[in-house]
């Protein structure tokens, strides 16, 4: 074996202390994983990878302890965290959890492994960091920046992000590096923007200027729809793997806490004009997850959807939209009761539910009839279609006066749409360039 293979890596999974940085890491030994006194870790065959549970409870955690994080945590490719019964956080390694034996007695024993042929030790699986960890799953996204100057495209099935000038209506750059790139967002200022890549279970910070990439933080896989506040300070991460939303503080580049409690949290994520709350969609169980962003804690639950795709909350923060691609329809949901009271027919399988500025229209991507369903407000009735695209799910944004409409086609192409004829007036196509 060649010396760099003895050599102990360190992870980068650790805790902040409440007064000092202190690191706790996870340590990979020789693909062995084992925690920072290096006691063997193990797993449970009868935990469920991605569950975000555990079913070792009681007399089984007091023979096998949960190995348990702080309550702020930066998350490392392949880890996340799960909520124990009793609001502890435990590790998990791609979705299981860890564990300790209680009759290891030192570093380097592995009396716990193959116990009942269901116990077996942790291990480091380097291969699986580098392939798509969730490939099943298909979605796209586009983002325009502040200035209207910049469209960024990307799907999960590829591995880049197109970089489209809108003035020229060229495609400026390619930008590499990524295997299942999720969501785009822009800071506020249009300075930076962030990208979610679910396989590499990252988000990366991007300078908007120069195209080039500033930082990474490691989330865990399965990161997927994010949201980012008005003032730039917060960045909510879906992970659908590991049922959690990840609340990042872009100003020290940090998680903030990983909120538990959801069944796989996709692309939807929406925060209300004020900020105050985060709205989760959860693909299993279709609803809607209602969180305090003050306490970082759900509160709600909004039911009675039919696989939920995307949503939006109007300007005044009273009703949410929400499409449902099971049901080919709408839906209108008063927030104040949290109830769904109306529902629309639209297109096939709509994914977007997506709001222009000015609040007078709403539009469903309809994926299998390669349309937008327009609907107006506040009647909530079809107004029009809009024709001629190509595969069109939730990547849908907006000029700020509401004029124009910038929707992304399967192929990366970008449709742009006169909204006051509901037209297709020009696309941005890659080859172009």
């Amino acid at each position: 074996m060649s010396q760099w293979r003895k050599v102990v890596s360190v992870l980068s999974l650790w805790y902040l202390g409440s007064s000092a940085v202190a690191a706790t890491p996870i340590i990979d030994k020789e693909g062995l994983l084992t925690d920072e006194k290096g006691m063997a870790l193990y797993i449970f065959d009868k935990d469920v990878a991605g569950s975000g549970s555990s079913v070792c409870k009681a007399d089984c955690a007091a023979l096998w302890p949960p190995l348990l994080a702080g309550k702020e945590v930066r998350l490392s490719s392949g880890f996340s965290l799960i909520q124990r019964d009793d609001g502890t956080q435990q590790w998990a390694y791609r979705g299981k959890p860890l564990y300790l034996f209680s009759k290891d007695q030192q570093a380097g024993d592995h009396t716990g492994d193959q116990v009942k042929n269901v116990w077996h030790l942790a291990k480091r699986d380097a291969e699986k960091a580098v392939i798509a960890f969730d490939a099943q799953i298909s979605n796209n996204t586009l983002a325009v920046n502040p200035a209207e100057t910049l469209a960024l495209a990307a799907k999960s099935g590829s591995a880049k992000v197109l970089v489209y000038d809108l003035r020229s209506g060229q495609l400026r750059q390619e930008l590499t590096g990524f295997i299942s790139p999720r969501n785009i967002v822009f800071a506020p200022n249009g300075e930076t923007f962030y990208v979610s890549d679910s396989s590499k279970g990252v988000i990366e910070r991007w300078n908007a200027q120069s195209l080039q990439k500033e930082a990474t933080l490691a989330v865990g896989p399965g990161a997927f729809g994010t949201a980012i506040d008005k003032q730039g300070q917060r960045l909510y991460v879906n992970n659908q793997a590991s049922n959690t939303v990840t609340v990042l503080n872009l100003a020290q580049w940090r998680a903030e806490k990983v909120i538990t409690g959801f069944a796989q949290p996709r692309q939807g994520v929406k925060l209300s004009p004020d900020g105050q709350t985060l709205f989760v969609t959860n693909f299993l169980g279709d609803k809607i997850t209602v969180v305090d962003t003050d306490k970082l804690q759900p509160i709600a639950d909004i039911s009675g959807f039919n696989k939920i795709r995307a949503i939006s909350i109007s300007a005044d923060g009273k009703t949410l939209f929400a499409a449902n691609s099971g049901a080919d329809t709408l839906s209108w949901v008063d927030l104040a009761s949290k109830q769904v009271i109306k529902s629309v027919k639209v297109g096939k399988d709509p994914y977007g539910a997506a709001l222009r500025p000015d609040g007078r229209f709403l539009y469903a991507g309809n994926l299998k009839s390669n349309s937008l369903t327009v609907v107006a407000l506040p009647a909530f009735n079809v107004n029009g279609e809009i024709t001629g695209l190509r595969g069109p799910r939730q990547a849908i944004s907006f000029s700020r006066d509401s004029s124009t409409a910038w929707v992304l086609n399967e192929d990366l192409s970008i449709a742009e749409v006169d909204l006051s004829r509901n037209k297709i007036v020009r696309e941005l196509i890659a080859a172009a360039r």
